[in-house]
């Protein structure tokens, strides 16, 4: 985001909201109080995928402005999409 300030997105394939191994991903920023241990409920958002076994964040990279705005992007993927 636009503050200067660090995000750290972490990937959690088995996390599981009833449905079944969708997958998630949790950002955190760098204000935050990153000692011992942090739970996942802390973070400042969190991105869920929409079937169960997605095991989405296995696949995350820091992109260059995908979407046009100047910004640089995140990506993550879901492996068992084909």
């Amino acid at each position: 985001d636009a503050d200067g300030g660090d995000e750290l997105w972490i990937g959690a394939t088995g996390a599981d909201i009833g449905t079944g191994n969708t997958g998630a991903v949790y950002l955190f920023y760098s204000g935050n109080d990153a000692s011992g241990d942090v739970p996942a409920s802390s973070a400042e958002g969190i991105v869920y995928a929409p079937r169960a076994g997605a095991m989405l964040g296995e696949v995350a990279h820091g992109a260059h402005n995908v979407l046009g705005d100047g910004k640089r992007s995140l990506v993550v993927g879901d492996p068992t999409w084909s």
